[in-house]
């Protein structure tokens, strides 16, 4: 709330716009890491929603040798992130803004090493943490902003010890209106009233915050997992969304779930081996992250006015892993396509049912392509959103200085007649006596 307070609507944008930014990227490793810091490059995609605040998904690689120098092998560092952040404007004038932001969130931090040489051998690992971040932004017409910005990454789970790895950012925001690329209206401060966090509006307004959680089942593609004998089963699993309104009918939206799957190579003939570098596992952790742009079609539910269908795709990452409890933690991620269908059923003004089919492609797994599905079932929450601002409140009619609606609006009372100087409800205000004048002189 705090924050709500204090961010200054001067540089910000309106609720609903999106933010499409890239940048260059020099990171600072952990010393319990061993790799030598290094260059790399990334992109971020968000949107506001208030004035001053905004969330964002963020992903960057980097690609770099080992401190030590005796490995042959490189590394690959990728790390994934989502934010919410809050911008504090210092400076305005004539098409120029400036401002701090800061933020924070959570992080998934990745490595991954390829050796060429033989032996050939693939690894990888990652760890969940949490992220801050700080910097400086200047606009340029209100659209297009430099962001200079500060990151720090701690995992608290990473062996042996906790890690802290600083990254420094330097790159361009973009802040198209997605009412005018669609063919809606443009949004601005002439179009959009105050911000509103709680009402009875039967459709999402530009800015409003979708949050949600859900219970999932997947079919998993049978080439599906990290090696041939870690193929996951089909089985249930659980996560959460996050989606922001650019406008009454387009959402931005990302989503995360993790399923611990059974192991299906278990059940074969002959029975995959326990132990070795290619050993079976009983249980294989599904995860993905996913950003989409999503289409919303509103209807009349049978329990309420705010309900909808919705069509979106967008990207998604899926990993395969066998465990924080595993030593060396074999597994693998790939990067595809994801599309999405679904309904949400509107039970009260901001709260609804939402039961989604989830397709997620991934064209660069191995030994094939693989299609997973997944069908999700939850609730969401719908907060925000700015009002449209309608037309100008009717002014009184006798003071244009002040609202009809005000009490001191008044029809001004009727004066007298006889005596403009006076009211008509005046008790002086009487009608003159006629007296006869003098006919040899009408002065007297």
């Amino acid at each position: 709330m705090a924050a709500l307070l204090l961010a200054a609507p001067v540089v910000a944008q309106q609720p609903g716009t999106l933010v499409v930014g890239g940048f260059g990227q020099y990171t600072m490793f952990d010393d319990n890491l061993s790799l030598k810091d290094a260059f790399g490059y990334g992109g971020r995609v968000g949107a506001f929603i208030a004035p001053g605040i905004w969330l964002e998904a963020e992903g960057s690689s980097t690609q770099g040798d080992w401190r030590n120098g005796t490995r042959t092998d490189d590394y690959k560092y990728g790390p994934i992130s989502a934010r919410l952040m809050f911008g504090f404007p210092f400076s305005s004038m004539a098409g120029f803004n400036a401002g701090f932001h800061v933020g924070g969130g959570a992080v998934l931090s990745s490595y991954r090493y390829i050796r060429e040489t033989a032996p050939v051998v693939n690894g990888y690992s990652y760890n969940y943490g949490v992220e801050g971040a700080a910097g400086f932004n200047a606009t340029f017409g209100g659209f297009t902003a430099l962001r200079l910005q500060a990151l720090v990454d701690y995992m608290p789970t990473s062996e042996p010890d906790a890690t802290m790895n600083f990254r420094f950012q330097a790159g361009l925001d973009f802040w198209p209106s997605i009412g005018n690329l669609f063919g809606g209206t443009a949004m601005s401060p002439a179009t959009l009233g105050p911000v509103v966090w709680w009402d009875d509006t039967p459709q999402p307004l530009p800015g409003t915050l979708e949050l949600g959680g859900f219970v999932q089942y997947s079919f998993m593609d049978d080439n599906a997992g990290f090696n041939a004998n870690n193929r996951p089963d089909d089985g249930i699993g659980y996560g959460g969304r996050a989606g922001v309104f650019l406008t009454p009918n387009w959402e931005i939206e990302g989503d995360g779930q993790w399923s611990p799957l059974d192991n299906a190579s278990l059940d074969r003939t002959p029975r995959p081996p326990t132990t070795g570098r290619f050993r079976a596992f009983e249980t294989i952790d599904y995860s993905t992250f996913a950003l989409r742009l999503n289409y919303n079609f509103p209807f009349a539910g049978f329990l309420g006015s705010n309900s909808s269908f919705l069509i979106g795709g967008g990207v998604v990452r899926t990993n395969y892993g066998a465990g924080d409890d595993t030593p060396d933690r074999p597994a693998t991620y790939n990067y595809g396509a994801s599309g999405i269908a679904g309904v949400r059923i509107g039970f009260a003004p901001r709260v609804a049912l939402r039961i989604d089919g989830v397709v997620d492609y991934m064209p660069n797994s191995e030994p094939e392509a693989t299609l997973n599905y997944a069908v999700r079932g939850g609730l969401s929450l719908f907060l925000g959103g700015a009002q449209p601002a309608g037309p100008p409140p009717p002014v009184c009619t006798w003071n244009s200085s002040i609202l009809a609606s005000d009490p001191n609006c008044r029809a001004p009372e009727a004066r007298c007649q006889w005596n403009s100087n006076i009211t008509a409800s005046d008790p002086n205000c009487r009608a003159p006596v006629a007296q006869p004048r003098c006919q040899w002189n009408n002065n007297i």
